[in-house]
């Protein structure tokens, strides 16, 4: 069964000059001034409806916080991966040696190949952590600029 919508005429209500298009430009219109909004910055409740009646929220500071330990410690990770991509880096490297003194072109190609594959996963994860500091700077940035008003 196919339902057909037949379009509705526009709600038509006026805000000052301007014709409100919507019921959501209407609401709009209720909300208080940019400058009634900055006067109440900083000002937020610190409690939140939780599953068992209001539980208290934890300062941006702390959460920061919180969100950095844990940055920090997925850089730790991917600088952990890194050091293991570079130490079988440098056994493949010894093994294309190996097979190069025995005459295996073959066998050296194969390695070369995979020596650079584990380059570019490298220079990849360089990528990932870059961005990660990235992201945490920007953290720290945003709350800088959050407890100033």
């Amino acid at each position: 069964m196919r339902t057909t919508f037949t379009a509705a005429a526009p709600f038509s209500g006026s805000l000052g000059s301007f014709p409100i298009a919507c019921p959501a430009q209407a609401a709009a219109r209720d909300l208080p001034g940019r400058r009634e909004r900055k006067a109440g910055r900083g000002k937020t409740s610190s409690f939140a409806m939780g599953l068992f009646g209001k539980t208290q929220e934890k300062p941006p500071k702390e959460l920061v916080n919180e969100w950095s330990l844990k940055i920090r410690k997925e850089m730790r990770v991917v600088d952990r991966q890194i050091r293991d991509i570079q130490r079988e880096e440098e056994k493949v490297k010894r093994s294309v040696k190996d097979a190069a003194k025995k005459g295996q072109k073959d066998v050296c190609v194969v390695l070369a190949k995979e020596m650079i594959r584990s380059r570019k996963a490298v220079s990849k994860l360089y990528a990932s952590k870059a961005h990660m500091n990235s992201v945490l700077m920007g953290m720290k940035n945003q709350l800088v600029s959050f407890s100033r008003y």
